[in-house]
C-alpha cells in the first residue's frame, strides 16, 4: 500500500475489551443490525424471534433442575416457588433478565416482562400436559422448525449468514433487537438508533474494504 492511500476504515464495535462490548447496547445492536439490514429479513425476525423465544422457553422449561441443591434452595425454600419452577428456563431467565437490564434499563424491563409472560404461559402448558406431554413437544418443535426455517430464508434473501454463526452470543440479542425496532417505530430511543446506525455505517465500510482487499 502506498503512503498516498488512505488507511482502512475503522470498525469501532471491535474496539475495547470483549466484556465492555458485550455490555454496550449500541455495539450489540450495531453488530446484530449488520446482519439484518434487509426490510424483509427484519420483518421476518420481528415476527418469528418471539415465536422461537417462546418455544425455546417451553422446551427448556422441562429440563428439571430440582437435583441441583442451590437452585432448589433459592427458588423453593427462599422464594417459595413451586417445584415446577426449578428448571433451566427459570434459571436462564434470571441471568438474562439481569443482562438485559444492564444493557438498557427501560428496554430491558419491557423485554423481561415479555419473557416472564412466556415463562408463565410455559408453566401453564407444562402443568396442563404433564401426564401426556406429546402435544406440548409438538407445539414447541413446530414453532422452532418454522421459526428457524423462515429466519434462514430471510438471511438467504439478504445474502448474509445468520449473526449467530459468527457469534453465538447474538442469539440472546435477537429479542432485544426486535423490541428496539418496535420502540424506534413508536419514535422512542431514537438517540440509540442514531448511535447504532453510525456504528453500522463504520462496520459496512470496514466490511467493504476487507472484501475488496481479499479480491485483489
Amino acid at each position: 500500500m502506498s503512503s498516498s492511500q488512505s488507511p482502512p476504515p475503522s470498525d469501532n464495535t471491535k474496539k475495547g475489551s470483549t466484556i465492555s462490548r458485550i455490555f454496550s447496547v449500541s455495539d450489540q445492536f450495531a453488530n446484530y443490525y449488520f446482519y439484518h439490514q434487509s426490510k424483509t429479513n427484519q420483518i421476518i425476525h420481528f415476527i418469528f424471534v418471539p415465536v422461537i423465544a417462546f418455544s425455546l422457553i417451553m422446551l427448556i422449561f422441562r429440563v428439571d433442575l430440582q437435583h441441583v441443591g442451590i437452585i432448589k434452595n433459592i427458588l423453593v425454600d427462599v422464594l417459595g416457588l413451586g417445584a415446577e419452577w426449578c428448571n433451566l428456563a427459570t434459571v436462564a431467565f434470571c441471568f438474562l433478565a439481569v443482562y438485559y437490564l444492564i444493557l438498557d434499563l427501560i428496554a430491558g424491563a419491557l423485554l423481561n416482562a415479555e419473557l416472564f409472560a412466556m415463562l408463565v404461559i410455559s408453566r401453564h402448558l407444562f402443568l396442563k400436559y404433564s401426564e401426556d406431554p406429546t402435544l406440548y413437544f409438538v407445539i414447541a418443535a413446530v414453532c422452532q422448525v418454522v421459526g428457524w426455517g423462515t429466519q434462514f430464508y430471510g438471511h438467504y434473501l439478504e445474502g448474509k449468514r445468520p449473526a449467530l454463526i459468527d457469534n453465538v452470543f447474538q442469539i440472546f440479542i435477537a429479542p432485544l433487537f426486535v423490541l428496539f425496532e418496535l420502540l424506534f417505530m413508536l419514535g422512542l430511543r431514537l438517540d440509540l438508533k442514531e448511535i447504532a446506525e453510525k456504528k453500522l455505517k463504520e462496520k459496512n465500510l470496514a466490511a467493504t474494504y476487507s472484501k475488496r482487499n481479499k479480491q485483489q
